[in-house]
């Protein structure tokens, strides 16, 4: 299934806001959150102030300035739809000049602590092996990229 692109650039909650209501035109009033752990995206969340599920709640990616320097956006963008395939993420909905839209799901984010913990040790490694069986491998570049093959003249100046 080929992906929509809307040729946008969005960098604001509000501009957001405006897309998601014509992917889901039922949603008369929209409420709003902002992510704000991430360092190299901003991450915007959206859901119907009706929706009763917050799993129907819609997230804008925002890819952060200069960030596809080490980034592959591209591939990226290739993994999440394979792991929407195959049941370890949710669906994109369109993508724009700088992110793109997909669904929300919830879950718990891993600490240092948690992954240490004997009784969610085991479930991760039992997840891990899934995908790992169910996701296929397209190509062995990494999708970060290597310093020292982009050489330091290729970072934009601040």
């Amino acid at each position: 299934m080929e992906i929509p692109h809307k040729d946008i650039s969005i960098n604001d909650l509000d501009s957001g806001k405006v897309l998601v209501s014509d992917l889901r035109p039922s949603w008369s009033t929209i409420k709003c959150k902002v992510f704000d752990a991430g360092i190299t995206n901003k991450l915007f969340g959206y859901i119907g102030e009706s929706c009763q599920d917050k799993n129907e709640m819609i997230l804008l990616r925002i890819y952060g300035n200069n960030t596809s320097f080490i980034i592959d956006r591209k591939r990226e963008l290739e993994t999440h739809i394979k792991l929407n395939k195959t049941g370890f993420a949710s669906q994109v909905y369109c993508t724009i000049n700088n992110g793109y839209l997909y669904g929300y799901k919830d879950g718990n984010t891993l600490t240092a602590d948690s992954v240490r913990d004997p009784k969610i040790a085991p479930i991760i490694a039992k997840a891990i092996a899934q995908m790992h069986c169910r996701v296929p491998i397209s190509s062995t570049e990494p999708v970060f990229y290597s310093t020292s093959a982009l050489g330091c003249n290729n970072f934009p100046t601040i």
